[in-house]
């Protein structure tokens, strides 16, 4: 459900956000404890205190919770609208992200760096009931406690990449196959377009096809509109059938280019 942002309160300690929910007024014939975060319209976005710690909530889920000692339990969700809210209330420094084949990172800033990918990322344990920080050295900066996992990605093995490459007679497809397509450029192709934009081939024909050599190769060829998906699908059917891919686990990446990195990673060998 769509909400405003610019109403919301962001905690930055946990003095300000006791203080922001003592002088708040609850809402009228509603629970005296359960009092708004932001916009008193806003219903779904609420402010509490369990004990000594100040929660905030949105619907159900409490997104934050401020600890009297100043550290944070956050507890990441992976629909946007609970993101951008715990965007706007986390404190300055401390975010969280999802990407599709990894899972949840929490995201400290590195006081270190001041370029845009200054962010320290740290794999969320699925398992855990949240994730601890607590304030750093530096004002804005962040030190993990407890709720973090690690995560597996898979790399390639150049040196047995190339080794596999050469045996299956990739790099000879690959220079035929250039070589081909760049005759073919000067003859009118009489396929429908359909025909010729479609891979009109299946993956698992391929390194029988490079066996059998340059005539099952031109077949190949003609049916294929995008020569670098091809040779894009044959490398992932070698690395596949291959001892070339080998996961490594990671407890933490040293920037936001890394995580995404990882992720394209994982989603091409997963």
């Amino acid at each position: 459900m769509y909400f405003n942002p610019r109403h919301l309160y962001r905690a930055d300690n946990y003095e300000i956000i006791h203080a922001y929910w003592a002088q708040t007024t609850p809402w009228r014939n509603g629970d005296p404890n359960v009092k708004p975060l932001g916009s008193r319209r806003q219903k779904q976005c609420v402010v509490l205190k369990s004990g000594d710690d100040i929660i905030c909530r949105y619907y159900n889920t409490d997104i934050l919770t401020v600890h009297p000692d100043d550290s944070l339990t956050i507890i990441p969700h992976q629909s946007m609208s609970s993101k951008q809210f715990a965007h706007e209330v986390l404190p300055h420094g401390v975010m969280f992200t999802y990407e599709s084949h990894l899972g949840y990172f929490l995201l400290l800033r590195d006081a270190a760096r001041r370029d845009w990918y200054a962010w320290k990322a740290y794999p969320i344990d699925a398992g855990a009931d949240g994730v601890v920080v607590r304030p750093g050295e530096n004002r804005g900066c962040w030190t993990p406690v407890s709720g973090l996992g690690t995560v597996e990605v898979p790399h390639v093995d150049r040196r047995r990449a190339k080794k596999a490459l050469a045996e299956t007679r990739y790099n000879e497809f690959r220079a035929f196959a250039h070589a081909y397509k760049k005759l073919a450029r000067d003859v009118e192709d009489s396929r429908p377009y359909w025909q010729r934009c479609n891979k009109l081939y299946s993956n698992y024909i391929l390194l029988d096809t490079l066996e059998k050599g340059p005539e099952a190769w031109m077949t190949l060829l003609d049916k294929t509109f995008n020569l670098e998906t091809l040779l894009a699908d044959i490398r992932a059917q070698i690395y596949n059938e291959t001892d070339v891919v080998r996961m490594v686990k990671h407890t933490h990446f040293d920037n936001l280019h890394d995580v995404y990195c990882a992720n394209k990673l994982a989603r091409k060998n997963g």
